[in-house]
């Protein structure tokens, strides 16, 4: 779908988001990208580095950069269209007439508490102390680089049930950096809330790239697209995670063009680094506004092999299905896979 006007983009985001409420495909791909991430932070923090984040594709989305946004140091968001930079522009700035991602934001927060990431934190680690002691595994299916699993994840399908929010301290009430909730010494400490995880968002963001997967490089500068004060606008070369929902399989034509955007994608994870994919499996086309897209049919098996293909070895996969909700017209399937690029050779 074509973002070139913000009213285009705003038609987008009234057909499949919602400001009042999450839906349970929200809350599905929410968590997934919650825990990739903590997936990929975790190997930045044993590295010593603060997480560098890529998001790719976003179009006019704000919700899946809450994730990395919460806990990264330097995020990025990279997006084709005007039109969808426009109206995540106008939500950097806290323009009034931008989309409201705070019951997005909500669900981050509940569930950056129950990961036990909502507690006093190290100053160059957001969100999380000099040690991961105590943290829960991101997914049943979760296993660790050179853990010995098989190198092609199992497909989970999660069943459409809420899970309980434990709330436990957080932050300290007053402190807050960029790319940061964490806490000051000696100041009383609170739940992590939406506000924080939005206020950390637009804190971590350090630039609006345009983007496209068929051309090199992938990621050039936009006209007015730097968006922390005294940084510089060029990306780096890599991420420790590269998120990219409904992208690739979205705008390619063939199951081999979409292994080919696969790899493109690939090739701006950093070695020992996460990419972190959604695609909608088994179905022709999907619709906004009572317009339909044509997208590639793709299997499980199909996206499993462009990741395997792209050097890429599956952490986790998960799927869920749709019925019919007058979005999409026949029963769909959305798969997420969190994908690990070994180690540069030495």
């Amino acid at each position: 779908m074509s973002f070139d006007t913000r009213s285009a983009a705003f038609a987008y985001l009234r057909t499949y988001y919602s400001a009042a409420a999450l839906d349970r495909e929200d809350t599905f791909l929410l968590d997934a990208t919650i825990d990739g991430i903590e997936h990929a932070r975790r190997v930045a923090v044993a590295a010593g580095q603060s997480l560098r984040c890529l998001e790719l594709g976003c179009g006019p989305v704000a919700a899946w950069a809450l994730c990395p946004g919460a806990v990264a140091g330097e995020l990025w968001l990279a997006e084709r269209s005007q039109g969808g930079r426009q109206v995540l522009h106008e939500w950097l700035t806290g323009d009034r007439e931008a989309f409201d991602w705070s019951v997005y934001a909500a669900h981050v927060a509940k569930r950056m508490v129950e990961l036990g990431e909502a507690r006093e934190s190290h100053p160059a680690v957001p969100l999380c102390g000099a040690d991961d002691a105590g943290v829960s595994s991101p997914s049943r299916a979760h296993a660790e680089p050179g853990s010995g699993a098989p190198s092609s994840a199992a497909v989970d399908t999660f069943a459409d049930e809420g899970s309980a929010a434990s709330v436990s301290p957080g932050i300290s009430e007053g402190s807050h950096a960029a790319g940061s909730c964490g806490a000051s010494s000696g100041s009383r400490s609170r739940p992590l809330t939406a506000a924080d995880v939005l206020a950390s968002t637009r804190a971590s963001v350090v630039g609006l790239l345009d983007c496209d997967l068929r051309r090199t490089p992938v990621l050039t500068r936009a006209e007015g697209g730097a968006a922390r004060a005294g940084s510089g606008s060029s990306p780096p070369s890599s991420f420790h995670a590269v998120v990219m929902h409904s992208v690739a399989d979205a705008i390619s034509g063939t199951p081999e063009e979409f292994a080919a955007l696969v790899s493109s994608a690939a090739r701006l994870v950093a070695p020992r680094g996460s990419l972190l994919i959604s695609v909608n499996t088994e179905v022709d086309e999907w619709h906004a506004e009572a317009v339909a897209f044509p997208q590639v049919r793709l299997s499980c098996d199909q996206v499993l092999a462009a990741i395997e293909g792209a050097g890429l070895q599956a952490v986790f996969s998960r799927q869920r299905s749709r019925l019919p909700d007058g979005k999409d017209t026949e029963t769909a399937h959305t798969m997420v896979v969190l994908a690990d690029k070994p180690p540069r050779a030495e």
